[in-house]
């Protein structure tokens, strides 16, 4: 997914998953968009992905919120994805890339 990203243009991924923790602080979530402008500075890590990404200030904590960079009125965050936590991923893709427009990462950790 983190390599398709880097194609033009640049495809879009809807994650349905059960986590992610923000500046290292759990939140319960049931999906994430995925793109370079809902999360610029995406990287794999041994145990899933980390990206930089925006929110509302009043869906953070205010540990997690303080000291951040508020941008157009969304603070900016560092996001950590843990593949345990990932039940799908569904990928919207441009014609011609090579690739189907859509597939599903199942996960048999998830219950």
């Amino acid at each position: 997914m983190i390599d398709l990203l880097e194609v033009q243009p640049p495809p879009m991924f809807m994650i349905m998953l059960f986590s992610y923790y923000i500046e290292g602080e759990m939140y319960r979530t049931s999906g994430l968009t995925v793109s370079p402008g809902h999360t610029p500075n995406i990287r794999q890590t041994a145990t899933g992905f980390e990206c930089d990404t925006f929110f509302k200030p009043e869906m953070i904590t205010p540990s997690g919120r303080a000291g951040k960079e508020v941008i157009n009125g969304r603070v900016k965050v560092r996001m950590r994805v843990d593949l345990k936590d990932i039940m799908f991923i569904v990928g919207k893709l441009k014609e011609g890339q090579g690739v189907r427009s859509s597939f599903i990462l199942p996960n048999p950790e998830a219950g």
